[in-house]
């Protein structure tokens, strides 16, 4: 699969719109160190300074245990993102994920039994900081992957939130509902003689106390326009184009993927690279209020066909009502099977206009009336 994106990298060094491209390598050895993208893939630029920064950004950190893993389009995005380049505005082609052969990580040294009667107790390091706490409570209060949550703190509040947490130490506070965008925390710290006169105080002037902030953005995949798509369009899959896409806001998360939209009609005009939200969409229209349409029922063996004019607009599996051509008072309820065809509801509990003696039922002397016998 190739994936092609509009390439403009948006970056300090490339203000004046200077092409950066990506190809990604189908195999590759590594023999040590982290990964970064100009390990697994090329970078094609005439500007040198912008060459040599996307080369150097990390895209994965070797641990032990892990000596093949396959890195792609996601991981790439990850990389450019934390690096302050949107992915969308990169040509990233080539393979489809580049796997990578990584060294075996022998395990560190353990520590000398001198070395363990020496720690002190209860003093045990942890692994986990003030900022990885506050990213899983993120991403536990929005429902998404951790991975891909982008967070970028205040500069006055980074070196504070890469202390090691402890439960009992740190107690956690929001201060307004978590979301993408930004992000307000009150952080209060039990052990009072840790806190510097640096730490913000509240109005109570108690130093044990800091409020921190930030933003958080979100790395997903967007459906897009791949082409001009006017009024009355109906979706094909040459239509629509996947694109890496870094959000702040829940209401640009797209729930929509491309099985849901392919063959839906476009209610409004969409630009391309516009995404393809389900407000812009509706279920391809079979039948078009006071078309004719074709009223089949069944009874037993039998099948009554007769001709009426829809009400309403309807899609497939749409219930609409129909009128009949003989006299214009009888309405009936009726699903949408295909083009201008229809099937009328004969079960009580499928009536939606109400009491069931509200349906009339065909009767052989109406006109444009068929019966056929099963």
């Amino acid at each position: 699969m190739t994936i092609i994106i509009p390439a403009i990298l948006l970056s300090a060094s490339s203000a004046g719109g200077q092409m950066c491209r990506i190809r990604v390598k189908s195999n590759v050895d590594m023999e040590s160190g982290p990964v970064r993208l100009g390990d697994i893939a090329e970078v094609i630029t005439e500007d040198s300074q912008v060459k040599e920064r996307v080369e150097q950004l990390s895209v994965f950190e070797p641990s032990e245990g892990i000596t093949e893993i396959e890195l792609g389009l996601f991981e790439i995005s990850r990389a450019l993102a934390r690096g302050d380049i949107n992915p969308v505005t990169v040509d990233i082609y080539g393979a489809n994920v580049c796997r990578l052969s990584l060294p075996e990580v022998t395990e560190t040294e353990k520590p000398s039994i001198h070395e363990i009667i020496d720690t002190p107790v209860n003093k045990e390091p942890s692994a986990r900081t003030l900022a990885t706490v506050l990213q899983q409570r993120i991403s536990q209060s929005t429902g998404l992957e951790s991975a891909r949550l982008c967070i970028t703190w205040d500069p006055q509040d980074q070196e504070y939130l890469q202390q090691p947490y402890e439960e009992k130490r740190f107690e956690i506070k929001y201060l307004r509902h978590i979301s993408l965008g930004p992000l307000n925390f009150e952080i209060k710290d039990n052990d009072f003689s840790s806190v510097s006169e640096n730490d913000a105080i509240t109005n109570e002037g108690n130093k044990s106390r800091r409020r921190v902030s930030g933003r958080v953005e979100y790395l997903c995949e967007r459906l897009v326009a791949a082409q001009p798509l006017p009024t009355g369009h109906k979706i094909s899959a040459a239509d629509v184009k996947i694109i890496p896409a870094r959000i702040d806001s829940m209401k640009d998360l797209s729930t929509e993927d491309l099985e849901s939209i392919l063959g839906k009609e476009v209610v409004r005009p969409i630009a391309v690279n516009q995404p393809i939200r389900a407000e812009l969409l509706r279920k391809l229209l079979l039948v078009k209020r006071r078309d004719p349409v074709k009223v089949v029922s069944r009874s037993g063996c039998i099948n009554i066909s007769l001709t009426g004019v829809a009400l309403e607009d309807g899609s497939k599996g749409d219930i609409i009502s129909v009128s009949s051509n003989s006299d214009r008072t009888k309405i009936i309820q009726a699903r949408v099977t295909g083009v201008n065809m229809v099937s009328a509801i004969t079960y009580p509990e499928e009536v939606h206009a109400g009491d069931v003696s509200s349906v009339p039922v065909a009767k052989a002397e109406d006109s444009n009336i068929s019966l056929t016998r099963m």
